[in-house]
């Protein structure tokens, strides 16, 4: 699918910040709520807009986050897809993929501050008695902090954001903001009313608590997940 101007124009306002309503989308576009919802379902359709999503700061929720970098050898792809399984049940593995070069595969680890030495000491040596021979070589390091910023390759001359998070101290918080945090961050555009029964409370509830966390700097911004291959683009990490 090629991407005409209308396309770009709705991408880098979401990538900007993903949570605004269409009918907002729409003035500052200058295009019908129609126009633009339709073509924002023909994105997701094309799977080249995959999710519109909030940028949590979990250090502010008292978490260390790591990333962990794997290189293989003699690894077969049934021994591949058992270590995918038993990571994916660790409550604290938070993220996976799979990476071409240097390394082949990394993975984040969220654990709170008081705990992280014990349960990040448990989770790897569990992972190099059970894979240790499979692995050649790994890196670790805590992200903190993180420097975030919009795409802006749609045009050439607009303007760049930058979002910082992971170096703040902790906010107050309670379990419904945890579980609000679950229910909306991977989805910013489901109907408050669609949150409040995942969380057991009322609408405004949700809606004052989203604010407050915005506040607080826990939601930092709004972005989206794009399938940047069906651009054409090819995603690198660059370490130093």
């Amino acid at each position: 699918m090629l991407l005409d101007k209308l396309d770009r124009n709705i991408l880098f306002e979401l990538e900007k910040d993903s949570s605004t309503p269409i009918s907002v989308l729409a003035k500052k576009i200058r295009r019908s709520k129609e126009s633009v919802a339709y073509r924002i379902n023909r994105l997701k359709e094309n799977n080249i807009l995959r999710s519109c999503t909030a940028i949590v700061d979990m250090s502010k929720l008292g978490y260390l986050t790591f990333r962990i970098y794997i290189k293989w050898q003699n690894m077969t792809p049934q021994l591949r897809k058992q270590f995918y399984q038993n990571i994916g049940n660790n409550e604290h593995i938070w993220t996976t993929t799979e990476l071409h070069g240097k390394w082949d595969f990394a993975f984040f680890i969220g654990i709170k501050r008081d705990e992280y030495i014990e349960k990040f000491h448990n989770i790897w040596t569990d992972i190099m008695i059970k894979y240790k021979p499979f692995v050649a070589e790994s890196k670790i390091a805590i992200y903190a902090p993180i420097y975030n910023f919009n795409k802006h390759f749609f045009f050439d001359d607009k303007d760049l954001i930058m979002r910082v998070y992971g170096e703040g101290g902790v906010v107050e918080y309670d379990d419904i903001d945890e579980k609000i945090i679950v229910a909306y961050a991977s989805d910013v555009h489901q109907n408050l009313s669609t949150i409040s029964k995942k969380t057991g409370v009322s609408i405004e509830t949700v809606r004052r608590r989203i604010k407050d966390l915005e506040r607080k700097k826990v939601i930092v911004g709004y972005k989206i997940d794009l399938n940047l291959s069906k651009l054409g683009f090819q995603g690198y990490r660059v370490d130093f």
